[in-house]
């Protein structure tokens, strides 16, 4: 019993962190959208991942067989938006010329 209540309250406070983390990727998003280090459409897939894992936690909060129905394909956009960003930055890195254009003044 006491078990099962540990493991519930586990799952509403991971739940209120990706809360903050999807907010952290809409903004991540954000600023890697308007910046010119990075392409374009990593920013746009940093904040369609954030917007997914707001909408997979708020309906895990609030609407638990909403949350039943979208958890398995809800989850593919954060993969794709992370892994991009992540792929992106150990293959091509930053826009050099452009770092030290802005560097210079």
């Amino acid at each position: 019993m006491l078990a099962n209540l540990a493991l519930g309250s586990h799952d509403v406070a991971f739940n209120i962190a990706l809360i903050f983390f999807g907010f952290t990727c809409l903004l991540n998003g954000y600023l890697i959208f308007r910046s010119e280090y990075l392409p374009k459409f990593v920013g746009v897939l940093m904040q369609i991942a954030g917007a997914s894992y707001l909408t997979a936690c708020f309906a895990a909060l609030f609407a638990p067989a909403f949350a039943d129905l979208i958890t398995p394909a809800i989850l593919l956009p954060p993969l794709i938006g992370e892994s991009s960003f992540c792929l992106w930055l150990l293959l091509k890195g930053v826009n050099i010329a452009e770092w030290k254009a802005r560097v210079a003044g």
